[in-house]
């Protein structure tokens, strides 16, 4: 407890608490304040101890004094300066005249935000404490010590060793339960085990400091991106002075996850198949995967970040990297000559480094992705809502307040070797995306041959003949393959005999002297007859399958044979005219406006030993493809343009696109097989500010409709 000083000095409050802390990095004997009203504590160095432990002589020059007797120098004025406004910036001094009072009302004041306010700072992240658990805990503390002694952990060990022998020796079948439970149902039972593995984890923390002496004042429910998470209150772990102790704290959540992970592993290998062995495999999953992927993670203030902070014995782990590391990014960029605000060996400023610029970059990660998740999982005006939230609150402010910094030191700016390097890049850059440098646009093409064509049968029937092989040359008409139709057949013979029937009818009628009319009808019919009769002989001629154009003939069916029953919808062969060839690709519809007929291109071929080949553009299409015809440009098959699949199997765009023909300035060959590759076409100029605007306003428009 602190003495009250006389006047002169700002009053302590009576409350605070001074407690011993750990060794600092390099020996050094460090305090902790405690505030039981907020339940928060302030690591302090040996020079504050020596001020506020002579801070009840109420004078600096009394102070002052005291402190060169015992330490052999006098603090600075700038030591009192600064302690001063350390204990009033958290509230750890008396307010009892009037102008403090109204300090703290306008304190309060600010403080208090609108539900609008509120929802944009917190809906990220917000706690709900629901219990105070410290009676329970020190009750069944007993029982809890001896799960957590060494003979505990080496049972633990020798089962996690056994199960996971036992659980490799039959990793097919392990791995066959884990598709299984890849369902609906499955997604329940894993979150009643994730409930039942987070229940264990937050009361190993809370064991683990009762253990060491430590209050839980509460234990509650979070919510990570309305995501729920268990939390418990370990704060109290900051009067431990030793730094494995709270090493223990931190991973003893783990730790209890884990044992309950190998254990249910080891169960899984012996229970009999049935809803127990279930359980046991998805508590060990769950508690695997949660363990590696989330609590591990030392970006986020989980588990991993304090085992982090309390391993490299850096306090504010996050605050104090992100100062240094915004420090070195202003040396480096401006040179300002400031110094840096925080000593640090030079080890632990480089890990300190590359800890904040590791920490932004997942940030900035995790942040795009919660505003696309937001956006897709709640309706349209609140995920666009939302969306912009995360751009502007969580991406654009932090990037404008770094900015603001830079200018408030403009007076402070030099011509130094950092600014002309960061000037020039800065022009460079500017450059590179302001002017119009950009005057060709990329296309996804394929080369093929202009005159192609692929054969079908006709009606589904057999084959009776095959008179060509895979390469051979053939003329336009020449026979491919016969084939015949016994249906057909049948139906033909069926028609001649009725024809037939209807002649001999018409014979005896007019023998008989029937009347004109009989005989007429009976003329009529015959007509009909034979007409059907010659449909079904045309019908017959086609079933000799002969080439639609003079070429080559490729993909012909490897299984025709004599014999062999066809359909009508799978190509039985292609006959290609490899004389000429032609580009066929698809443009944007935002570069539609960049290009007109007759435009310069290049084809550059996938195949690295295929040359690049001039072309000029022929031909665009007049409104956009509802289907993408060539399948080698598919996403799903490699290519560059996006498309899903519709449940007829036709490959729809994602965007629109425009089908366009390129043809080859000089005479050349087609290639046997398809030849993907990306042709340059030469279009008017535009910067990549431009054309990223377009993209976004784009993408704006088309959300838009609601």
């Amino acid at each position: 407890m602190f003495s009250a000083p006389l006047p002169g000095l700002p009053n302590l409050r009576d409350d605070l608490e001074l407690l011993s802390g750990p060794r600092a990095r390099g020996g050094a004997p460090t305090w902790t304040i405690h505030d039981p009203v907020r339940n928060r504590y302030f690591r302090i160095g040996k020079a504050a101890f020596e001020l506020l432990s002579r801070w009840h002589l109420g004078d600096w020059d009394k102070i002052a004094s005291a402190v060169a007797q015992s330490t052999g120098s006098r603090p600075p004025d700038g030591e009192r300066d600064w302690l001063v406004q350390f204990l009033n910036a958290n509230m750890l001094i008396r307010r009892e005249s009037a102008s403090d009072v109204a300090d703290m009302d306008m304190i309060g004041k600010a403080a208090k935000t609108g539900w609008i306010a509120w929802g944009v700072h917190h809906y990220l992240f917000f706690r709900i404490p629901l219990v105070r658990p410290q009676r329970f805990l020190d009750a069944t503390l007993p029982f809890a010590r001896r799960l957590m002694s060494k003979s505990a952990l080496i049972v633990v060990l020798l089962i996690g060793v056994l199960g996971g022998y036992l659980t490799v020796s039959q990793w097919d079948a392990f791995l066959a339960t884990f598709l299984h439970f890849s369902t609906a149902e499955g997604f329940v039972w894993y979150g009643l085990a994730l409930v039942v593995a987070k229940i264990l984890h937050e009361l190993g923390h809370a064991y683990t400091a009762a253990r060491f002496g430590c209050r839980v004042p509460t234990m509650g429910l979070a919510f990570l991106v309305m995501w729920p998470v268990l939390y418990t209150d370990t704060s109290d772990a900051w009067r431990l002075t030793s730094k494995k102790e709270r090493l223990a704290i931190g991973g003893a959540g783990m730790m209890a996850e884990l044992a309950l992970a190998v254990v249910a592993t080891l169960m899984w290998n012996f229970l009999p198949d049935g809803p127990v062995r279930s359980a046991a495999f998805i508590t060990a999953t769950v508690t695997w995967i949660m363990t590696l992927t989330m609590n591990l993670n030392p970006f986020m203030r989980f588990d991993g970040y304090y085992l982090l902070s309390d391993a490299l014995d850096v306090e504010n782990l996050q605050d104090r990297a992100f100062a240094h590391a915004r420090w070195w990014i202003r040396e480096r960029l401006f040179g300002f000559g400031e110094t840096v605000p925080e000593p640090f060996p030079v080890g632990l400023g480089r890990i300190l480094l590359a800890y904040a610029i590791a920490t932004w970059v997942y940030r900035l990660i995790l942040f795009l992705g919660i505003a696309v998740l937001v956006y897709t999982f709640f309706f349209k005006l609140l995920g666009i809502a939302l969306f912009g939230v995360e751009m502007v609150w969580f991406i654009g402010l932090p990037v404008l307040r770094e900015g603001a910094e830079w200018w408030k030191r403009r007076d402070a700016f030099q011509l130094n070797r950092n600014a002309i390097i960061t000037g020039s890049v800065f022009v460079f850059a500017l450059g590179v995306l302001v002017v119009p440098w950009r005057t060709s646009i990329s296309v996804s093409a394929v080369l093929q041959a202009s005159e192609r064509t692929q054969v079908y049968a006709p009606v589904a029937s057999r084959v009776q003949s095959v008179q060509v092989g895979r390469g051979d040359s053939v003329a336009k008409d020449e026979v491919l393959l016969t084939l015949v139709s016994p249906d057909l057949d049948h139906k033909i013979a069926q028609a001649q005999r009725r024809v037939e029937l209807v002649q001999i009818q018409v014979r005896r009628e007019a023998a008989g002297g029937s009347e004109a009319e009989n005989i007429r009808i009976l003329q009529r019919r015959l007509t009909w007859e034979i007409s059907t009769l010659h449909g079904l002989k045309k019908r017959q001629d086609v079933l000799t399958v002969r080439a639609p154009l003079a070429g080559t003939v490729t993909d012909l069916e490897v299984a025709l044979e004599p014999g062999l029953w066809v359909n009508v919808s799978k190509p039985l062969a292609r006959v290609v005219n490899l004389q000429n060839a032609n580009l066929y690709g698809f443009v944007d519809e935002r570069d539609l406006r960049r290009i007109a007929l007759g435009a310069k291109a290049t084809f550059y071929p996938d195949d690295p030993a295929a040359g690049a080949l001039k072309a000029r553009l022929v031909s665009i299409a007049d409104v956009n493809s509802r289907v993408l015809d060539i399948p080698y440009l598919a996403s799903i098959h490699g290519g560059d343009v996006a498309v899903k699949r519709s449940p007829k199997g036709a490959l729809i765009p994602m965007r629109g696109i425009y089908r366009i023909t390129m043809a080859l300035q000089q005479s050349h060959e087609a290639p046997t097989m398809v030849q993907r590759g990306v042709v340059h076409i030469q279009g008017t100029a535009q910067s990549l500010l431009m054309r990223a605007w377009n993209r976004v306003w784009g993408v704006l428009m088309r959300e838009s409709g609601f």
